[in-house]
């Protein structure tokens, strides 16, 4: 019986260490796909930070561009005011001078005018003599 037990430890101690050998396998293998994959990694991060650069100078010029049209979009409404003001004032003019100024210079047309028929009438008259 001592030789069936001593056997056994031996196909025990023998399996353990066929089953350690495969776990160091299997380690050995994990150890080298982590490897890989960490190279794989720090490819991909060179790789990918002038993107992300790129997309932040990117995003800080669409901001400028942004804060440039909404300061922008400020100046163009108060030119529209402006504009609304100036239209406004010759409006004004205008019926100022309708209303007011151009009654009397039809009046001093019409008096030049009389004014020139009776010179023309002075002067076909002398003419005849």
């Amino acid at each position: 019986m001592d030789v069936i037990q001593d056997l056994l430890w031996i196909l025990l101690l023998s399996g353990g260490i066929v089953l350690v050998i495969v776990i160091i396998v299997v380690l050995l293998r994990l150890k080298n796909s982590i490897e890989s994959l960490l190279q794989e990694i720090t490819r991909f991060g060179q790789r990918t930070e002038p993107v992300l650069e790129k997309l932040e100078s990117v995003a800080e010029k669409t901001e400028e561009a942004l804060n440039m049209i909404t300061e922008n979009r400020e100046a163009l409404r108060e030119a529209t005011g402006y504009i609304r003001s100036v239209a406004a004032n010759i409006y004004r003019l205008e019926n100022t001078l309708q209303e007011q100024i151009e009654p009397s210079v039809n009046a001093l047309a019409r008096r030049l005018m009389g004014f020139r028929r009776g010179v023309e009438s002075f002067l076909d008259v002398l003419k005849r003599r």
